[in-house]
């Protein structure tokens, strides 16, 4: 039987093909030219009578308050190699001026139109990039290097982004310069991604920024992170308050294999910090930390270490999602080491609550064991199962873990932890207290857990057998998947088949016209 396609049909079929074929990859090299110059269609240096070049710096691509040069679904493969982002960091940019230097920063890439199509900034070895070779570097007070606002289905790997000075914006000490331009080679924050979804960063350094690392709040859908690294930025490591109303987030957060670490400190081009800023020396310094907010989020094999507040505050979560932290290190921080609210699972992880680090570590005012400094701080919702099961657990601030909250529904399950204490930083030859319960119904389940150099009283006996500890929110939807993108992949003339496609879809389309 000789099957039969409605023209519509076989037009909506083209039309979908050529969308893949009309995906393009646009090239960038420090070698290249200006878009007058190379098409950056080819991974070629700018040569004189050829416009088959690549370009030769990002902000080409993505100009600052222009039109992007690529499209949805594109592929920006920008080569190795030191690229300055801002105001004089390539000629050609009409939308940048000395007057306000802190607008040149790169459009925003167009979205794709799903995850299979989507839009791709990737530096040179993608797909293999322990130590990205692309560096993009702040300059002249430039808001952001990256601004992913209100984007979706676009995926950013293998990148350093960082600035050129070891400054903070506006703390004392290693102030940067804000009175008059030239600023120097500074910029604000790394990343912008508010309001955006089903985002993939995979092998990024953010790290040295004058101010925060990224910034994202109100998050719209999924964000994979894999092997981002967010060291060393003065105010904050991911901001995701971005105004008290509208910072909410939707969808999964998911963060495998990553550092956030010497948040609230300026470091040098080495990540050596140089000078540091609690909140009393009018700093934040949060590893992450959010505004009130929904969404899952999930953390595998992570460390937060050395930053100057808490290294993971999710206190302000609602409850409406989860929390779920497995392997990970806690270490150092100043504040507490890890904070959650509503249902959680914490596994196999170590929160080593050291928070009285910067004490004499010489690097500036930095709040030793703020907000008592208790290891673990876990709060439920009503309803809430919470899991706390595998973990080592040992501290210098008030408490090993401080538990608030919930309902006669709720319950915690806390299994084969390991608690030590210790001396008491926060209470001069006190000891470290195990366990204290700050308000709430919720019931508890104690089971196999060891306590050592605790304060007598408080370190609750086990009390039975529970059932093995579960994910109490999976998620419904999958995140976007780690990615491992291929290498670069060479220019292809597909113009031939192009041509062909475009001509059959003139054809179906009056076929179409003629059917109505």
């Amino acid at each position: 039987m000789k099957l039969r396609f409605a023209p519509q049909f076989l037009l909506a079929l083209l039309l979908a093909f050529a969308g893949q074929a009309f995906a393009t990859t646009y090239y960038v090299r420090t070698d290249g030219g200006t878009a007058a110059q190379c098409d950056g269609k080819t991974d070629a240096a700018y040569k004189a009578g050829t416009t088959a070049c690549a370009w030769a710096h990002p902000m080409i691509a993505l100009p600052p308050g222009g039109t992007p040069k690529i499209a949805a679904g594109d592929t920006l493969a920008i080569g190795a190699g030191t690229y300055r982002m801002g105001y004089g960091g390539t000629a050609g940019l009409s939308n940048c001026a000395s007057a306000y230097p802190w607008d040149c920063y790169m459009a925003k890439p167009p979205s794709g139109a799903s995850w299979a199509a989507r839009t791709r900034i990737i530096g040179a070895g993608a797909g293999n990039c322990p130590n990205p070779t692309v560096k993009l570097v702040g300059v002249q007070r430039s808001y952001y290097l990256l601004d992913l606002r209100g984007t979706s289905n676009v995926e950013v790997s293998c990148l350093e982004i960082t600035d050129g000075l070891a400054c903070a914006e506006g703390l004392n000490g290693v102030t940067c310069k804000r009175d008059a331009y030239p600023y120097g080679d500074w910029a604000s924050t790394g990343i912008v991604g508010t309001g955006a979804g089903q985002i993939a960063l995979t092998d990024l350094y953010v790290h040295g920024l004058a101010n925060r690392g990224i910034v994202a709040g109100a998050l719209k859908g999924d964000w994979t992170l894999t092997r981002v690294r967010i060291i060393g930025n003065p105010w904050a490591g991911w901001d995701g308050d971005v105004g008290t109303s509208t910072s909410s987030n939707s969808g999964t957060v998911t963060m495998v294999d990553g550092r956030i670490a010497w948040n609230g400190c300026a470091v040098d081009a080495t990540d050596k910090p140089m000078q540091c800023w609690g909140q009393t020396a009018g700093g934040y310094g949060d590893g992450l930390g959010t505004a009130a907010t929904g969404g899952k989020w999930v953390f595998d094999t992570m460390s937060f270490d050395h930053n100057t507040s808490d290294g993971l505050d999710l206190l302000y979560a609602n409850g409406s999602g989860s929390i779920t932290v497995r392997n990970s290190m806690f270490e150092a921080n100043a504040g507490n080491q890890l904070k959650t609210k509503g249902p959680a699972t914490i596994t196999g992880s170590t929160i080593a609550g050291s928070c009285a680090f910067f004490n004499t570590a010489g690097l500036g005012n930095v709040d030793n064991c703020r907000a008592a400094g208790n290891a673990l701080s876990i709060a439920a919702t009503n309803g809430a199962a919470i899991t706390l099961q595998g973990n080592k657990i040992s501290g210098q601030g008030d408490c090993l873990l401080l538990t608030s909250g919930g309902n006669t529904a709720a319950k915690y399950v806390v299994d084969a932890n390991t608690f030590t204490g210790g001396p008491d930083f926060t209470s001069a030859g006190d000891t470290v207290c195990g366990w204290y319960k700050d308000g709430g119904s919720a019931a508890y389940a104690w089971t196999a857990n060891t306590w050592a150099s605790v304060k007598t009283g408080t370190a609750p006996a086990n009390s039975g057998t529970s059932p093995p500890p579960v994910d109490p929110n999976p998620p419904t939807t999958e995140p976007p998947p780690v990615v491992t993108p291929p290498t670069c992949p060479p220019a292809v003339d597909n113009s031939a088949v192009i041509a062909a496609l475009k001509a059959k879809i003139a054809e179906l389309s009056a076929q179409v016209g003629q059917l109505k």
